[in-house]
């Protein structure tokens, strides 16, 4: 099975319980940090109430997350999922409120088109590598044929 590791910081939710820092799911987390404090400096709101907005949504997400791992991991595709570990679940929190500072001190409209970036290289690189290693077929979301006739080729 493929791995995509780029280093010992990196996997794939390989194993039942995420012990990386960085994974597939990084590029949500800075996503969302961005595009919420897009969102919520639309509203008269300072810097720091806004981070500490994120920080808290952060936080109570991490704590459902590994709360009810059954829940989130057949949602994500991930099989035998059985929460993320401190170092994960710290780093998806420091990188949200990443996002956040970033969304509230760069200027409009680069702030929300690169949380719109963000959001679509993890969506991509999530489900990319959900069908890589079949996840959304074993949870039943996508049938694939179980096999493929590919014509042998022709000598010219």
């Amino acid at each position: 099975m493929e791995t995509w590791r780029w280093s010992a910081g990196f996997d794939n939710h390989d194993t039942p319980t995420h012990a990386c820092v960085f994974d597939r799911f990084t590029f949500l987390h800075a996503a969302f940090g961005v595009l919420a404090a897009w969102v919520l400096q639309q509203n008269p709101i300072s810097n720091l109430d806004l981070l500490l907005i994120i920080a808290s949504i952060a936080i109570l997400w991490e704590v459902a997350e590994n709360a009810f791992p059954s829940v989130y991991g057949p949602l994500f595709g991930l099989k035998d999922y059985k929460g993320d570990s401190w170092p994960n679940a710290l780093s998806d929190v420091v990188i949200s409120v990443l996002g956040g500072v970033f969304g509230a001190y760069v200027p409009e409209p680069a702030s929300y088109i690169v949380g719109f970036v963000l959001l679509g290289v993890g969506l991509g690189w999530a489900g990319v590598s959900a069908w890589k290693q079949n996840r959304l077929v074993s949870a039943g979301w996508v049938s694939m044929p179980t096999s493929v006739s590919i014509p042998a080729p022709v000598a010219i």
